[in-house]
């Protein structure tokens, strides 16, 4: 199961397009969307109990303080194709 946050603070149509590519991908994940209002809310232990949380968007780096350190990504994560 694939956790995909949608609510005020996501992007226009970002969540769909996740979901979207979700399903689709070889993995064929069953998505459900979290967040306020939805039938699963965003919490440690519906994170913990899905292979995968996405919280659709962009502009990250933009939104955090110089001080903080660049994202890094996992040597043990291969991105989907």
């Amino acid at each position: 199961m694939a956790l995909v946050y949608r609510a005020p603070a996501s992007s226009p149509d970002c969540p769909q397009a996740m979901a979207a590519l979700l399903e689709s991908s070889r993995c064929g994940y069953d998505v459900r969307y979290v967040g306020p209002d939805k039938d699963v809310p965003v919490s440690t232990l519906a994170v913990a109990g899905a292979a995968m949380y996405a919280k659709p968007g962009g502009g990250v780096r933009a939104r955090l303080p110089e001080s903080a350190p660049a994202p890094r990504r996992d040597p043990g994560v291969r991105p989907l194709r």
